[in-house]
């Protein structure tokens, strides 16, 4: 029932109920009219929200004839609670209902630009595995003595081989290594199984098999050495770590993990140019300015390649961008208010089913299917705002994701009786 059907049905049974000593005046026949004068104002009115729920015309009618004069200030409340839970009660639902789809709607957008963005990134990546990046055979010697020449802390080794070796790459590394994988109990805890494999390297120190470290306060090596000892090879077959390493630009173009594809001397010209090519079109794909002026060659030593990555980060391309990180924080904010008036509603209306209609629900079921339908369209958001914690955490601020819940509205005393009023009940 509603709009003018509404508007008709509470005209004709909201009328002022008959005072006592006309009703002596009605024939004895319809004397059954009494019954309603023998129910407290309380009870009435739980028979008038369930009737109104009902929509039943003609029994509302009888409970409005039937109302004793004592009782008619009490039945006129209860008729414009009534009135007023359905207009304005039902469009105030459905205006939070049609609020929280648009929010839902809005959030849904703002995570398609964020899918969009990563989705350029996992098409990098794919790209990568077609594409080798160029580099001359003399750079690539030298990536290989420079990365073996570096000293590595034989603490910090021995914690390489705990973290990435397991029995399963017995097979990779000397004797020493791969009878303790084979035998180190599963449960060994990490400092112990550390204490181990250090033992291990410094048994190999002292049998000859590694030099004598320089300093024996914090005993490091080439990471070279340690390697030639760990899997067995020699310098001629050792690799340098991917391009993304040595060439920060790459990292931001998703290739990681690409593999070198090594040219001759002679095509030096040709190797630097192809670089340009391949980071200029993959720069334009991830949203990167070509004017950034992208260095697409690798840094021989680990001063320039930190200060190249420190000068590209400001222009992570896969980052949430700022508007959208901007636009989600204000959807939250505001989805806290209209989750703050859902909920603060819900008590009032409960409040209101509990005191005026001892405990009958005064809600026609149209308004309790859009007050169901709002409060579920509330929870589906919470689930897809933890979604959007997901992809949008590492936001520009550094901030951590809020919860939905961490959004306050209005002051909800204030909130509260601002609704009472609406319907109003002045308590």
């Amino acid at each position: 029932m509603a709009g003018n059907d509404l508007t008709s049905f509470w005209n004709r049974v909201s009328s002022e109920p008959t005072k006592q000593k006309e009703m002596a005046k009605v024939p004895l026949e319809n004397r059954k009219l009494e019954v309603g004068t023998r129910l407290t104002p309380l009870e009435r009115a739980r028979l008038m929200a369930r009737l109104c729920r009902e929509e039943n015309e003609a029994e509302m009618a009888r409970i409005r004839d039937s109302v004793p004069w004592e009782h008619t200030k009490a039945y006129n409340r209860a008729v414009h609670v009534l009135a007023r839970l359905v207009n304005p009660g039902a469009l105030l639902v459905e205006l939070v209902l049609k609020s929280a789809e648009c929010d839902m709607l809005l959030l849904n957008n703002l995570l398609s630009l964020r899918y969009e963005q990563q989705s350029r990134r996992y098409a990098l990546h794919e790209f990568w595995q077609l594409l080798g990046y160029p580099i001359t055979e003399s750079e690539y010697r030298a990536l290989i003595e420079t990365e073996r020449g570096q000293l590595e802390l034989l603490d910090d080794f021995a914690r390489y081989i705990t973290d990435t070796f397991s029995v399963d790459d017995a097979g990779e590394v000397c004797p020493p290594v791969a009878t303790w994988l084979g035998e180190v109990p599963e449960d060994t805890g990490d400092d112990e199984a550390l204490r181990q494999v250090r033992a291990i390297i410094d048994g190999a120190v002292e049998g000859g098999e590694l030099p004598q470290p320089k300093s024996m306060r914090k005993p490091a090596l080439p990471w070279g050495t340690l390697s030639n000892w760990l899997h067995r090879k020699d310098a001629t077959a050792c690799e340098p770590y991917p391009p993304d390493y040595y060439v920060p630009a790459l990292e931001f173009l998703g290739a990681l993990m690409a593999r070198w594809d090594v040219r001759p001397d002679s095509e030096a010209a040709a190797v630097n140019a192809r670089r340009d090519e391949i980071v200029n079109v993959l720069a334009y794909v991830a949203g990167l300015s070509l004017e950034r002026g992208l260095d697409p060659r690798p840094h021989k030593s680990e001063a320039q390649r930190r200060r190249a990555l420190k000068k590209m980060e400001p222009m992570n391309p896969w980052l949430p961008y700022n508007q959208t990180v901007e636009a989600m924080q204000a959807l939250g904010r505001r989805h806290g208010h209209l989750r703050n008036h859902l909920q603060v509603l819900n008590e009032v209306l409960e409040a209101i089913r509990r005191e005026d209609f001892g405990g009958e629900d005064p809600l026609l079921p149209v308004v309790r299917s859009l007050l169901a339908q709002a409060q579920k369209e509330l929870e589906d958001f919470a689930e897809w705002w933890q979604l959007a914690g997901e992809r949008f955490g590492m936001a520009a601020s550094g901030d951590k994701w809020p919860a939905i819940h961490d959004f306050q509205g209005e002051d909800r005393e204030e909130l509260h009786a601002k609704y009472m009023a609406l319907f109003q009940r002045d308590d």
